[in-house]
């Protein structure tokens, strides 16, 4: 999962230009699983509902170690986007 605003993309690797981490993942799974394809979707159900995430077979927050959503609150507010990825 990533979000976006259709050209910065962030996920847990952090900020990158959405087309370049599209590409990135589409060359991976295809490298390791022949014939992979997927479909980018926008999410219709509560993301950070444990019950939702587990009907997709994704864990919900209270499902990891400690608290996700503010370590991911603590590693966004740490990040900056290059200023390359900044709005002009």
């Amino acid at each position: 999962m990533f979000v976006t605003n259709g050209e910065i993309a962030f996920d847990f690797h952090g900020y990158s230009f959405r087309n370049r981490l599209i590409a990135h993942y589409w060359r991976g799974h295809q490298a390791k699983f022949e014939g992979w394809n997927a479909q980018i979707l926008k999410i219709n159900f509560p993301l950070l509902h444990t019950e939702s995430l587990n009907s997709r077979k994704h864990m919900g927050p209270d499902q990891y170690y400690g608290d996700p959503v503010e370590r991911a609150k603590l590693f966004i507010s740490s990040k900056k986007p290059h200023k390359q990825l900044q709005p002009s």
